[in-house]
């Protein structure tokens, strides 16, 4: 995952810089309906690591195809229309509506005055959270469909949509932790928002395997590496054992699921990390964000819970002499 947000912005007025832009950034043959010279073409993009998060502005009208991309495109216009025909399908989208553009087909498509966001995320993370083994890569998940399910997930998504943008245009740039997690967060919200394709199933060594030891292991994986990037799979590898194994042995003896546990030791790293910090060169939201936690608000309320108090009060209060 990238250390640190990649933010590029472009503009033109000029209708061949526009055009080279948007073939250099998307991969597409344009050919406009209209005179684009003197009106504004605008782009601004923030990437992190799998995920990145852009915003679009095309005046006029524009026809276009587009290569095969390589990453899966969520796009959500702001404002005007966009058609688009994805593997034969038509599809008209307008303001407060989402679509979805899975890797390796080309479409094509035309917009009129124009502007949309779009999140764009590597298909690994989709099937890692989807739990499909990393030996079984003819399992990837696909979505079976360009639109959410119904109307409550699209606005679902576009909740999502907007915590993103706050996250990565926020005065700090998120840690590789907080990074790792909004990606795991899209990759969750699309899988609930968007139909799919299915993971292999439950096989019956996998509740086999859920033994209270393959708990102890995952758990002391767990305590050793909850300062760095871990993911279910990871939990699973070092044991080894299938992710569902992970969890039903987290079910089973613990009550819990294993990314609640991981959530648990970060918190508890976190307070100690405020119990310990100079509150004149550290602040609660540095700490949150070194372990995971990208939303103070979130962070507060999760500390309070766990520890009757917020986590302001722990870094301002003096350690007894």
């Amino acid at each position: 995952m990238g250390r640190e947000v990649t933010r590029t912005r472009f503009a033109t007025r000029d209708h061949e810089e526009a055009r080279a832009f948007l073939d250099r950034a998307y991969g597409t043959s344009l050919r406009a309906r209209g005179e684009l010279a003197g009106q504004l073409l605008s782009h601004e993009r923030m990437s992190a690591g799998a995920l990145t998060w852009e915003e679009l502005v095309v005046p006029g009208e524009l026809s276009y195809t587009c290569d095969p991309l390589e990453r899966i495109v969520f796009s959500m216009p702001r404002r005007g229309r966009l058609d688009l025909e994805i593997a034969g399908q038509d599809n008209r989208v307008g303001r407060g509506d989402v679509i979805v553009n899975t890797p390796g087909a080309s479409f094509r498509g035309a917009s009129s005055a124009l502007t949309t966001q779009a999140i764009t995320l590597d298909p690994r993370i989709i099937t890692q959270v989807a739990l499909v083994p990393a030996d079984a890569p003819r399992e990837k998940v696909t979505f079976t469909g360009t639109g959410p399910v119904n109307p409550t997930e699209a606005r679902r998504w576009l909740q999502t949509s907007a915590y993103v943008r706050s996250v990565l245009s926020g005065p700090a740039a998120p840690t590789p932790l907080v990074s790792a997690e909004l990606s795991r967060l899209v990759a969750a919200t699309a899988l609930a928002v968007f139909p799919h394709s299915r993971g292999p199933a439950p096989r019956p060594a996998d509740r086999g395997d859920a033994t209270s030891d393959t708990l102890r292991r995952a758990i002391e994986f767990i305590e050793d590496n909850a300062h760095r990037d871990i993911s279910l799979a990871d939990i699973a590898s070092s044991i080894p054992c299938t992710p569902r194994a992970v969890q039903y042995a987290f079910a089973r003896h613990a009550d819990t699921t294993p990314l609640a546990h991981l959530r648990r030791v970060r918190l508890a790293r976190a307070h100690a990390d405020l119990q310990a910090a100079d509150p004149r060169t550290q602040s609660v939201t540095a700490i949150a964000a070194k372990w995971g936690f990208a939303h103070p608000g979130r962070f507060a309320g999760l500390h309070r819970q766990a520890y009757g108090v917020g986590p302001s009060a722990v870094l301002h209060d003096p350690p007894p002499s």
